[in-house]
């Protein structure tokens, strides 16, 4: 999946087992991947990232949107899709 955090381009994997989920996703700019886990329920999806990052949103139809907290502060909204 690609899109964006805020203005700055992602890549993102996603994997599922039930409503467990699992992946990475890195900064195109930098490829650094960052693995995270979370839980999936209804269409609701909340991943917890090592380093302490969180994407908290909405999975439908392959897009995941909603809102990013980074371990700095920093809050914005993100989105990905297919």
């Amino acid at each position: 999946m690609t899109g964006y955090v805020d203005k700055y381009p992602i890549t993102m994997y996603l994997s599922f087992s039930g409503s467990n989920v699992t992946g990475w996703y890195y900064y195109d700019k930098y490829k650094a991947k960052m693995t995270f886990t979370g839980s999936y329920s209804g269409s609701s999806l909340d991943l917890y990232c090592e380093g302490g990052d969180a994407f908290y949103g909405t999975f439908v139809n392959g897009a995941y949107s909603g809102h990013f907290s980074g371990n700095n502060g920093n809050e914005m909204n993100f989105n990905v899709s297919q």
